[in-house]
């Protein structure tokens, strides 16, 4: 068994909808109606997220995130259930679609992981990710971010340093 630590946390991320812009689905509450299909990955905590948050909706599940993409496109579903930069990015490459601004269960973090054990690995990663969320490469990583999500970033992390003379 392998064990392994993380970086800072370098993308916010949570389970959401992605829906078609003229869809009638503007919040979760709008998807949990018996009418209202819902295509998840054949991933057992999706389909329980789905039957916990909106009990009342039909779940369609897929083997892969194309196939749940095509079935949004074709109406075969009203929305589906995809991790935020999932949505943003599909979003973002298809300006018919939106992602729904709420999450199922709050945010949750991306950070990279690394062996423990591995010092100077661990702490490469732990300044590549604070330089590139918070610190002089900020500039970078909007862009980046811009590229692939058609929006701007989380604000730059302000941090307090304390100075007494």
């Amino acid at each position: 068994m392998t064990r392994v630590g993380f970086t800072p946390r370098y993308f916010d991320t949570g389970f959401t909808l992605l829906v078609r812009k003229d869809s009638t689905i503007k919040a979760l509450k709008d998807a949990d109606k018996a009418e209202i299909t819902i295509g998840t990955l054949t991933v057992p905590e999706q389909i329980d997220s789905m039957k916990r948050f909106v009990p009342q909706a039909k779940i369609a599940s897929f083997d892969s995130v194309d196939q749940q993409f095509l079935a949004l496109r074709s109406g075969r579903v009203q929305a589906i259930g995809v991790d935020l930069p999932i949505g943003m990015w599909y979003a973002a490459q298809n300006p018919e679609l939106a992602v729904v601004p709420e999450l199922f269960s709050g945010f949750q973090n991306y950070g990279i992981a690394y062996k423990l054990g591995e010092l100077t690995w661990k702490q490469f990663l732990d300044g590549f990710v604070s330089e590139l969320t918070s610190g002089y490469s900020y500039n970078e990583y909007e862009k980046i971010y811009v590229k692939f999500f058609k929006v701007g970033p989380p604000p730059q992390r302000a941090y307090k340093l304390e100075m007494k003379f």
